[in-house]
């Protein structure tokens, strides 16, 4: 009997969408204003896609679709739903049949096992007794319920997902059954390999049992027949189902990879004509990435180059006949997601989701187009998990949504431009652009009737040869008058150059004009460290610091050290004494670049120091570091070693991220075991810890024709609303000062967690040294007083930059090999950085 319940949930797109997110690496060139696409209200109505939800019949909370498939003029879905308890997850397997207007003809259960035929699950042998058999269906009315799998996939099972017979300690028991490689033959029958797995286990007795079977079941969900698969597998040789194709004569031909690549024919009496495919087609496989079971019944495999591991070739094998294709290489701006999730379309083109949207792709002319849109059509989905495209304005798509937190899909219908209302058009661009991000963006177009916003995504310029392709095409068109009206900030970009040529906004002044907010409801020092003459160019939700801690009677109470000082500290400790742990000569140059940077580049004058003594004493100290460490280094008391080192004396400083203020209590009562001081990293100047802005930074063309709408879209990350999800959502540091100080009262309080029924458990923080436990005590008001005052003092920011270290990295090499001088190097690469610095500002 159908179970009656909900339509499947989908977002129901009313209007179109966001614009311009190009994946075939064609760019949206600018028209000089910094806001170019203030005036171009096309861009919203470009890949509009509208859902028309499908009625299955049933309750879709907990669904996961396996299979989605047409032959003739039938669509076929086969799909698993869940039910969640305490004990664990059971699910159900579901056959969905469809029109081509997604009209639903039936949904029907398909069983696992024919009536009565179920297994029964193993007890667990119990005083040394030998197993003793129980139904499968137990007296609690639980049911060992089937896992199925998408083809070609494999998936994780966990205890949730076992049937689990509780018994005596070291005795225990369970089962799991599996489906996999579902596919639909041209009479509409279904067909999936069932793996029943039965594992019982004791101190004294240890027994499993593996059964696989090809399951094939009529459209109405009766099963027709099944075969017996077990002679797949055999002493001298382990083999899986990596494909199963449907054959005209009712039989199927099964593709085996494992120990040889071997095809066999099925039928309901059981494997026959099996032998290994010849070389060049087994050679595929074995590097295949993926396929495609095209409806002529061949094989399209995905695969990389042997020589070559980014590049990426599609070939065609032909089972009848064994023939393989020559390989076509894949464009080398396809996305790495569009690989693994591709369907077959008519000649030539095959089809693919990304995290932007749907694109068609043409082998020979390797050329992509895009299709649909998410963030236009007003989807919050990172990717569609299983797609049918059924002409070029229909297609069937299925995919989690992360707002509603299930599985949503249904048909979708292209909408044309011109049926789209105008809306004023503002561009949000940056190199990547995360799914949260581009759900607010979808959150915000739905909220309003003035404003859209569209998204351009860089990183779609990159190749597998070049991941830096689309930071230097944003480049070209900021530079060339394309500064987008909200920019998603990264370290890679010339953010320097664009403030210094007047392309970004001043957000005290958006600030000021708020009358919501306040800049002295934030932590001021945090803004402060990224100002530039004074004035802050950046939107930033929340923050980190990073700093070099050691032993409060050592280092006394100091925030800043030179490396003069700190090696004449080590000289006072016993011989052996190290500064830091770990540390190669490349990580010690790169950890330098990250603390030291803003001290050796000056990003409001350009100018460079790097001809100091400070610089040369670091070069000094990195000559005497080892280029890498050997395998004995890393041996077994390496652990033990590391977590004693610092109570002991053996090192001095260690590097932590300051994050959440609760943190610190495992450093300072667990890793030192007593008070520590925020020495920093060694320094010319006062301060030798940095802060960074967090997960996301941003900024606002100061050219755009809209600002006020930018400035409406990005304030949202600096109201409480988000202000207090920052630990959820990016585990920093808050910039509100209220949300802050909630971090800051948690400190000194036991940490809790809420259990199944929503009570809140507190548990104690422990700490393992030299492999035993410690219990650790809670932060006394009195540190957590002086950890904020330290994390409110910190003003300068983290600063990095490839390119020059690139450059120190190769002038460094000649002190290391004895043939320069280290003050000799430290003037090379003065003048060499304050060229590039020169010519980039």
């Amino acid at each position: 009997m159908k179970k009656k319940g909900k339509k499947l949930i989908s977002i129901a797109l009313t209007v179109a969408m966001i614009a311009g997110l190009t994946a075939c690496g064609k760019g949206n060139g600018g028209n000089g204003n910094g806001g170019s696409s203030a005036a171009d209200a096309s861009l919203a109505k470009q890949y509009v896609f509208k859902e028309q939800a499908l009625d299955l019949n049933m309750d879709s909370d907990n669904m996961n679709i396996d299979l989605l498939t047409k032959k003739g003029d039938t669509i076929y879905l086969l799909f698993e739903t869940y039910d969640y308890s305490e004990n664990g997850s059971q699910s159900k397997l579901h056959l969905a049949t469809m029109k081509q207007d997604g009209t639903v003809i039936d949904t029907v259960e398909l069983p696992m096992w024919k009536e009565g035929e179920a297994p029964a699950t193993p007890a667990p042998a119990q005083d040394g007794e030998d197993p003793v058999d129980t139904p499968a269906d137990g007296a609690d009315g639980s049911e060992a319920m089937p896992l199925t799998e998408q083809e070609t996939s494999t998936q994780d099972i966990t205890a949730a997902d076992m049937h689990v017979v509780d018994a005596p300690a070291g005795n225990s028991s369970y089962t799991y059954t599996s489906l996999n490689n579902c596919t639909v033959g041209s009479d509409g029958n279904v067909y999936g390999i069932r793996n029943y797995y039965s594992e019982t286990y004791s101190d004294d007795d240890y027994s499993s049992t593996n059964d696989y079977a090809l399951i094939c079941w009529s459209a109405d969900g009766t099963i027709k027949w099944e075969a017996d698969l077990n002679d797949m597998n055999t002493e001298e040789s382990y083999s899986w189902v990596h494909s199963i194709i449907p054959n005209e004569d009712g039989t199927l031909t099964l593709l085996l990879s494992g120990d040889k690549i071997e095809k066999c024919t099925v039928t309901e009496e059981g494997i026959t004509d099996r032998k290994e495919l010849p070389e060049a087609a087994a050679t595929l496989f074995n590097n295949a990435s993926s396929n495609i079971i095209t409806p002529d019944g061949k094989v399209q495999i995905i695969y990389y180059d042997e020589s070559n591991y980014t590049d990426m070739y599609i070939a065609t094998y032909d089972p009848a006949t064994d023939a393989v294709s020559e390989g076509i290489k894949f464009s080398s701006t396809l996305t790495s997601g569009g690989y693994y999730n591709m369907v077959p379309g008519d000649g030539d083109i095959l089809y693919y989701a990304d995290s932007n949207g749907l694109f068609s792709y043409n082998v020979q002319t390797q050329e992509s187009k895009q299709i649909m849109s998410y963030i236009n059509s007003d989807l919050a989905a990172g990717s569609l998990n299983n797609f049918l495209v059924l002409d070029e304005e229909q297609f069937l798509g299925f995919y989690y949504d992360n707002n509603e937190g299930k599985m949503c899909g249904g048909l979708f219908t292209h909408v044309k431009p011109e049926d789209i209302k105008d809306r004023i058009v503002l561009t949000l661009a940056g190199n990547y652009i995360d799914y949260d991000l581009k759900r607010k963006v979808v959150e915000y177009n739905k909220s309003g009737d003035t404003y859209r916003i569209v998204v351009k995504e860089y990183s779609t310029y990159n190749t597998a040869e070049d991941y830096t392709l689309g930071v230097k095409q944003l480049n070209n068109d900021i530079i060339s008058g394309g500064m987008p009206d909200i920019l998603v900030v990264d370290s890679n970009m010339s953010m320097d150059s664009y403030i210094a040529k007047g392309l970004v906004a001043n957000v005290d002044d958006l600030i000021a004009g708020d009358e919501e907010l306040s800049k002295y409801d934030y932590l001021q020092n945090v803004w402060d460290a990224y100002r530039v003459d004074g004035k802050l160019y950046y939107v930033i939700p929340s923050f980190y610091i990073s700093t070099m801690v050691g032993k409060e009677a050592i280092f006394g109470d100091r925030t800043s050290i030179t490396m003069e000082e700190l090696q004449t500290i080590r000289d006072t400790m016993p011989e052996g004494t190290a500064l830091f742990s770990d540390e190669t000569r490349d990580s010690f140059l790169y950890t330098m670049m990250n603390y030291c940077g803003s001290d050796f580049v000056d990003v409001s004058t350009g100018k460079c120091a790097f001809d100091t003594d400070n610089f040369v004493a670091m070069l000094t100290y990195a000559a005497g570091l080892p280029v890498e460490y050997g395998e004995d280094y890393w041996g077994d008391d390496y652990w033990n070693n590391y977590e004693s080192q610092f109570r002991e004396d053996r090192t001095l400083l260690d590097g932590i991220s300051i994050s959440n203020i609760r943190d610190l209590n495992g450093t300072i009562n667990g890793v030192f075991g007593e008070d520590i001081s925020f020495v920093g990293f060694p320094t010319d100047g006062d301060m030798g810890s940095i802060l960074w802005a967090g997960n996301r930074m941003y900024a606002l063309s100061a050219k755009s024709k809209n600002l006020d709408g930018a400035w409406e879209f990005l304030r949202y990350y600096l109201t409480q609303e988000y202000q207090d999800k920052i630990q959820e959502q990016e585990y920093n540091l808050p910039v509100l000062r209220s949300t802050f100080e909630k971090n800051v009262q948690d400190a000194t309080k036991k940490p809790y967690y809420m259990d199944e029924n929503g009570n809140k458990v507190e548990y104690d923080e422990t700490y393992y040294i030299n492999g035993e436990e410690i219990l650790l005590p809670q932060l006394t008001q009195e540190q957590v007083d002086r950890i904020v005052s330290f994390v409110e003092s910190v003003n300068k920011r983290g600063y990095y930059n490839e390119a020059i270290s690139n450059i120190i990295s190769e002038e460094a090499g000649a002190y290391f090999s004895g043939q320069k001088s280290a003050r000799d190097v430290a003037s090379v690469i003065q003048s060499r950085v304050q060229v590039y610095v020169n010519e980039n500002r």
